[in-house]
């Protein structure tokens, strides 16, 4: 990851040169022929339109830079440090394969015609004004004086930074008209470094943004040792993206310039220059007339620590002096680099050796993150980290049978088993493997952190231990969690849902999660209430959705409720939904349909029906037998079920007979009301029976229908006019007797004397008998004897 570039002002200053320095430096300004000697511009008229288009740049100020002109060996090397890389360039090949030269770069010390072995042959059309080739000793040319040209050299192979680095060359600008100057930089290790920075005033180590031209990879320092003076300066676009730009609007000839962090076409920002009041501070001159004055030595500290402090000496006399505002990284690569324009010069670098500065232990381990494809600034669970682990040889024996170890890395794969000693070629080697991180990973403060070592066989076949090296990588991880209230439903009834997201991990930008509720809208209806503590939830039918940013630890908690619809709840009678987070929550694929991911809420749904016995119609006298029948069709079990016949309307016309019963459940009755309550599992069922007689004398309404009444989450709830819920006959009166006709009533004379008593032949009244017999022979008497008279008076 790119190191933070912080605004200018909180990087550290260095002061003014001693006056006797400035003067030195103007005396040998003049000796080397004076700025009004030097050409217009290196790249002829569009690097002077560059350098004019700065012109409303501040001017430098003293504070910004400091020479130390008169104190020479303050920060000597130091002997005590471990040789990494060592290397002359003065022979006809470079031992060291993971040296790689670039474009123009070549071996005076190879014959011109020589095969070029990591880039670097001979010098073959690059000889104006530069060593004889196949000449030794002889040097890396970077170029020579022709124009327009571009030489290189990188080391694409870590090497640790734990301990400080302090790296000693010769170099040499001559034979030409100044430009442009050498560049050496520093990279971080763990990225690739095939290439460097572009042409130019970068010095190949910063970007070019007129040529579009990325910086070095990874760049973390970069030094210029810069002859024609626009490394200090914005020209061409060297520094875009920093907080404040280069102070410098002209080019300041012979300076020692820094860079800072960068990477592609962003940064490398200025630092600190040999420069005070738009002159160089420097008291020596970058350049010779000729290979013979060019030699300088240059000495580069880079101390040990988070944030270094970076030397820079010329011939044993410190320049420069600066603290770094940026982390270093665990490991580094370099790189140089030359080019020429309209304006040129003849590079040379020779006798390089690049050496800790605190001694390494016999066997050194430096484990990072592999940049050399791009990183996250913060993982996922789930995701897979690769890792470099940078072994070194800090000893004089060679090693063998050389393996790391890392109990969370099973796959490390070194590309040998055999170190060389201390600052041969192979006495460093990088070694990979991965992880892939799960929700056990992450710590209590949201990260992974994990430890390896290296260990190896020193010819006398003593193990030989490294260091533990540990690296933490931020871990970004989303706990979600979902319930549901109450745990089961009932028709009409609302469930509130409620959803929380604890991050566990590293702080989090942009978290998200997904509720779908297509599995509860068949069944109920959205509220459309939703809310959060903190984020943003947003409603799409049939989804909702929470975003948010959540520090580490923070949790976020979303609420919504839906109503469950009445009636038309279809089988499998339960709410079903889940909550889907990103793939760095425990709420991803086949977790995400359990809990806590998903929830379900069983549905309590009773089918009650009631029937009677005979059904239609009864006599009085006659018996009536009532069926409740409640099948529990839900998903839940139904605890404490109830259901209530109210007898009220029966009890005119009949008599309860005192006889309930039920198949499972409890059933009482306390008049007028008969109760039954129970527990049903899905799919149970309670069968309640119980009877009535008709009266005899028909004093009611002759109806005997009456309703059951069940829960809310019932076929018969209160109010229900279901006629399933409704049961019973009418009566059905008797015939009635027929009215008679009146007897007419005879009056008997006097009785004669009592005779004897006839016997009682099936009449139980003989004496209504006989009387209405007497009363008919009197009527009789009475007719005949009126009809004799009429007859007597009409003769």
């Amino acid at each position: 990851m790119l190191p933070r570039v912080l605004p200018h002002h909180h990087r550290r200053r260095v002061g003014r040169l001693p006056a006797a320095g400035l003067l030195g430096v103007l005396l040998l300004g003049s000796a080397a022929g004076g700025l009004s000697s030097a050409p217009a511009a290196a790249h002829g008229p569009a690097t002077l339109a560059s350098a004019s288009s700065a012109a409303a740049a501040p001017p430098v100020h003293a504070e910004h830079a400091r020479s130390l002109a008169g104190r020479s060996g303050a920060h000597a090397r130091a002997g005590d440090g471990t040789t990494l890389v060592d290397e002359t360039f003065e022979g006809a090949t470079v031992a060291d394969p993971n040296f790689m030269g670039l474009n123009s770069a070549c071996l005076t010390g190879a014959a011109s015609t020589a095969t070029a072995s990591n880039g670097l042959g001979g010098c073959t059309t690059h000889t104006v004004n530069a060593p004889t080739a196949g000449t030794t000793p002889g040097y890396l040319q970077l170029t020579d004086t022709q124009g327009n040209e571009v030489g290189g050299i990188v080391y694409n192979q870590a090497i640790p930074a734990n301990a400080g680095l302090h790296v000693q060359f010769k170099q040499y600008q001559y034979g030409g008209s100044t430009a442009d100057g050498i560049g050496f930089f520093l990279s971080d290790g763990s990225k690739t470094l095939t290439q460097t920075g572009a042409a130019g005033g970068a010095l190949g180590y910063a970007q070019g943004i007129g040529q579009n031209a990325p910086g070095a990879n990874g760049g973390y320092l970069g030094v210029g040792l810069d002859s024609w003076g626009n490394y200090a300066t914005n020209v061409n676009g060297q520094g875009q993206g920093c907080p404040t730009p280069a102070p410098n609007d002209k080019r300041v000839p012979n300076t020692v310039t820094l860079r800072g962090p960068g990477q592609g076409l962003d940064g490398y920002c200025y630092l600190t220059s040999t420069i005070a009041s738009g002159a160089s501070t420097l008291p020596v001159n970058l350049r010779g007339t000729s290979l013979a004055d060019a030699e300088r030595l240059v000495d580069i500290t880079v101390s040990p620590g988070d944030y270094p402090t970076v030397t820079v000496m010329i011939d044993g006399t410190q320049v420069l002096q600066y603290t770094m505002t940026d982390k270093v990284p665990p490991t580094y690569k370099f790189g140089y680099s030359a080019s020429t324009g309209g304006a040129n010069d003849t590079h040379l670098i020779r006798s390089v050796k690049v050496s800790t500065i605190n001694p390494l232990s016999d066997l050194n381990l430096v484990k990072q993150i592999d940049h050399t494809t791009p990183q996250p600034a913060t993982y996922q669970v789930g995701a897979t980290v690769p890792y470099q682990f940078v072994v070194t040889n800090g000893g004089a024996l060679q090693l063998d049978d050389v393996a790391v170890t890392d109990p969370s890395i099973s796959d490390i794969s070194c590309p040998s088993t055999t170190l060389a000693p201390a600052g041969q070629p192979g006495s460093t080697m990088t070694c990979t493997g991965t992880h892939t991180l799960t929700a056990a990973d992450v710590d209590s403060k949201g990260d992974f952190t994990n430890t390896a070592q290296a260990a190896g066989t020193n010819p006398t076949g003593t193990e030989v231990k490294s260091n533990e090296s540990s690296v933490t990588v931020p871990v970004t991880y989303l706990k979600l969690s979902k319930t549901a209230d109450p745990a089961s439903a009932e028709p009409g009834g609302k469930v509130t849902y409620t959803v929380t997201a604890e991050n566990v991990g590293a702080d989090y930008t942009g978290a998200t999660f997904t509720d779908d509720l297509t599995g509860v809208l068949e069944k109920a209806d959205y509220d459309n209430d939703a809310s959060a503590t903190t984020g943003t939830p947003a409603y799409a039918e049939p989804k909702l959705t929470w975003t948010g940013d959540l520090k580490h630890g923070q949790k976020a908690t979303l609420t919504y409720s839906v109503t469950v619809k009445k009636a038309g709840i279809a089988p499998p009678a339960q709410l079903v939904n889940t909550v889907t987070g990103p793939s760095d929550s425990n709420c991803t694929g086949t977790a995400a349909a359990a809990p806590p991911c998903s929830t379900t809420v069983p549905i309590t749904w009773i089918d009650v029906t009631k029937k009677a016995d005979p059904a239609s119609s009864v006599k009085p006298g006659q018996k009536v037998t009532y069926t409740l029948t409640a099948v529990n069709k839900g998903a839940a079990q139904a605890r404490g079920a109830t259901l209530t016949d109210d007898l009220t309307p029966l009890l005119d016309d009949a008599a309860y007979n005192n006889d309930a019963k039920a198949s499972t459940g409890t059933v009482t009755y306390s008049r007028p009301t008969l109760t039954w309550t129970g527990d049903l599992a899905p799919n149970a069922t309670a069968v309640i029976t119980f009877s009535v007689t008709v009266d005899q004398v028909d004093r009611g309404d002759g109806n005997l229908a009456n309703t059951v009444v069940g829960p809310n989450s019932s076929t018969c709830p209160k109010g229900s006019t279901d006629a399933f819920c409704t049961a019973g006959p009418k009566v059905t009166p008797p015939t009635p007797k027929p009215t008679p006709t009146p007897t007419p009533t005879v009056h008997p004379g006097k009785p004669g004397p009592a005779g004897a008593a006839l016997p009682r032949t099936g009449v139980q009244d003989l004496t209504t008998v006989l009387g209405i017999a007497a009363g008919c022979a009197l009527l009789g008497g009475l007719f005949l004897t009126a009809a004799l008279r009429r007859r007597g008076t009409r003769g």
